[in-house]
Parts: structure tokens; C-alpha cells; sequence
């Protein structure tokens, strides 16, 4: 699984790095590209913690595609 946060974890280089160590370790059955959300933020003010990814925006689908791809090209399955 790999959640996609914008402007956290949707840098191609690492995503692509990610991609190829999964595609070498071999027993890696598929990817699942997990667009972020903001669902759980009321937990972390419930417990007066600080969310310091309030106000980030879900990735756009084209991103999520992108992302997608990037682990395809590895060799990966993606769902």
C-alpha cells in the first residue's frame, strides 16, 4: 500500500526508487495506490494533538494515475 499525499509522497524520483526496491525484492504481489484523505483528522483534534496535514487536498485523479503508472513501469501490478 503507499498513500499518495500531495506535496509529501508524490515525487516521482521517489516514488520511482520505491518502485524498482519493491519490483527486486520479487514477492511483491501488487501496489495499492491510496489516495490521501482528510477522514481521520477529528482524531488527532479529539486528542489535542497537532495534524500537520490539515488543509492538504486529496491528489487530483490524474495524480493518482501518474502514481500508478510509476509502479507499472517498474514491473508492478497496481490496483
Amino acid at each position: 500500500r503507499y498513500v499518495l499525499v500531495p506535496g509529501w509522497t508524490d515525487h516521482d524520483s521517489e516514488i520511482r526508487a520505491l518502485a524498482a526496491f519493491a519490483a527486486r525484492l520479487g514477492n511483491v504481489q501488487r501496489v495499492d495506490v491510496l489516495p490521501f484523505h482528510q477522514m481521520g483528522e477529528h482524531k488527532w483534534h479529539d486528542r489535542a494533538l497537532d495534524y500537520r496535514l490539515a488543509g492538504v487536498a486529496p491528489p487530483s485523479e490524474e495524480l493518482a494515475e501518474h502514481t500508478r503508472r510509476l509502479f507499472r513501469e517498474a514491473g508492478l501490478a497496481v490496483d
